[in-house]
């Protein structure tokens, strides 16, 4: 297999969530690679297509709210009126900072149908906008964000563990539907990857958090966005023609250098899960241990790599 199978060249990649953090990042890489880009979100995306364009690359800024149908046929719409068509489609965009965290009953019905509605069905109204373009095109490849936290099963956040459960589930689903169609299907789980947003996020903490991530992973090192783009890019090329229906982790395998979780977690201290020295390496424990905290706090940790992707992919985002 020649380097080819690996360009993007001509292919037109719609990536939501694409005004800032890691859904720039994959628009710049698959810029890099031949792609036409469409930007999408729902915070301004001229930062995006200022650097694409920079770069000798090609790009357009879409509005896109995921809560809405009408929103994403606009988008696939203006996507195939600038370049033709529609060959792949990153679903980045995804509800994490403003939902607030704790036990299971105590989750506000309000959040958890902002959660669904955004991190689940904000990927099916992208889907169904933008698969008629793709089978014009004879086919393509659909890239759905998923999420550590299903597959690890996050406590104390169930409305975003759940989401993300359910994006794997979708994936598996639409990937047969879709197959006959050339249409392939895919999902990635990340952990915490280092953003602008994961700096934000734990500010003076952050080497401290840092620490116990890696030590929660196998690969002991921090992730960089370029970890993530790697395996974003091989399924929106050819190179990956032959594979659909999957959800790949891109983790360094965490949680299984960390400890079993207790089966009584203690209650919540109030403080930050990286000041909490008895639970450095734990991963585990840091998630069961700070049951009462703010979702900040409990998951944090876990899945720091959100952070840039949640900052601004709902109205109500802090």
């Amino acid at each position: 297999m020649g380097g080819e199978a690996f360009a993007l060249t001509n292919k037109t990649v719609v990536i939501t969530g694409g005004g800032r953090g890691l859904g720039q990042a994959y628009a710049l890489a698959a810029a890099e690679l031949g792609a036409k880009i469409v930007a999408a979100d729902v915070i301004p995306t001229e930062e995006t297509v200022a650097q694409v364009r920079e770069k000798g690359g090609e790009c357009i800024g879409v509005a896109l709210d995921v809560r809405d149908e009408e929103s994403c046929r606009a988008m696939a719409g203006a996507a195939t009126e600038a370049f033709g068509g529609i060959d792949g489609l990153i679903n980045n965009a995804a509800l994490y900072g403003a939902l607030t965290g704790g036990r299971f009953d105590a989750i506000d019905p309000a959040e958890w149908d902002d959660a669904m509605a955004v991190n689940v069905t904000g990927i099916w109204n992208c889907c169904k906008a933008a698969v008629p373009a793709m089978r014009e095109r004879g086919g393509g490849s659909v890239i759905n964000i998923a999420s550590l936290a299903a597959r690890f099963g996050m406590p104390y956040a169930l409305h975003y563990t759940t989401s993300k459960a359910a994006v794997v589930g979708l994936t598996r689903g639409l990937a047969r539907e879709i197959g006959r169609d050339n249409i392939r299907v895919n999902a990635m789980a990340p952990s915490a990857v280092i953003t602008e947003g994961t700096r934000e996020f734990f500010a003076a903490k952050l080497d401290n958090a840092l620490d116990v991530i890696r030590n929660g992973q196998i690969i002991r090192r921090s992730m960089t966005p370029d970890d993530v783009i790697g395996t974003a890019m091989w399924l929106l090329s050819d190179a990956s023609a032959f594979v659909t229906g999957q959800t790949i982790s891109v983790d360094g395998v965490t949680g299984c250098a960390a400890r079993p979780v207790p089966s009584r977690p203690r209650a919540g201290s109030g403080q930050s899960a990286v000041d909490d020295e008895a639970l450095a390496g734990d991963l585990g424990g840091i998630v069961a241990g700070e049951e009462e905290g703010g979702f900040g706090d409990v998951p944090g940790i876990a899945h720091a790599a959100h952070r840039d992707d949640r900052t601004a992919r709902h109205p109500e985002n802090p």
